[in-house]
């Protein structure tokens, strides 16, 4: 999943797409956001790069490291 999510947010900047991520549970889309906070590997330039994310959803069921994340919190 994170492969080809970095696929569309690392492609050549007149390619480049949002991409919106869900899943059937908090759980699934937090370990998704959790894996992508710190950086997507970027194949084209051969380095991690950092992506913004913005985590939507209920609060009080988000992961603790993904606080900052929250839409409440931007």
């Amino acid at each position: 999943v994170l492969g080809m999510i970095g696929a569309v947010l690392m492609a050549p900047p007149e390619r480049r797409k949002r991409v919106l991520v869900c899943a059937a549970s908090n759980r699934a889309v937090d370990e998704v956001a959790l894996r992508m906070k710190d950086g997507l590997w970027d194949p084209f330039r051969n380095r991690m790069e950092k992506v913004s994310i913005v985590r939507i959803g209920r609060e009080d069921v988000v992961n603790a490291e993904l606080l900052p994340f929250t839409h409440e919190a931007k």
